[in-house]
């Protein structure tokens, strides 16, 4: 869940929405994320920090398949439930884009065919 906290000049500043109280300076304040997505244009970044926001998800396709429309938080949650582990270390959403392709399109098992082996079988004269 996001967190907001007033931190204009002002002790106190009126909230977007009016069945919510005021917001006072520096007091931290839990909001939901349709809350906060609903009155996010309404909301300055000069006058309130925001912690923990995922941003607004819009799925392009519809489909429930991830796509440059998600977010990464989003495309790692995808991945775990899919049963892949998307490890420690840095990953760029264009990198668990890749993950989720190989999940969706898997490679083809190789298959070796078996090579009849010549044998040179040696004729003696007699």
């Amino acid at each position: 869940m996001p967190h907001m906290t007033y931190k204009g000049p002002f002790y106190e500043r009126k909230s977007p929405d009016p069945e919510v109280p005021a917001f006072v300076r520096k007091v931290r304040r839990e909001v939901s994320q349709e809350w906060l997505n609903e009155h996010r244009r309404k909301i300055s970044d000069t006058q309130y920090l925001i912690e923990g926001d995922e941003g607004v998800h819009f799925d392009e396709g519809n489909d429930g398949i991830p796509d440059m429309s998600w977010t990464k938080a989003k495309i790692v949650e995808w991945l775990e439930d899919n049963g892949n582990s998307v490890g420690g270390g840095y990953r760029t959403k264009t990198k668990l884009l890749e993950l989720v392709d190989g999940v969706l399109n898997p490679p083809a098992p190789v298959v070796e065919e078996a090579v009849e082996e010549t044998v040179e079988e040696t004729i003696q004269e007699e």
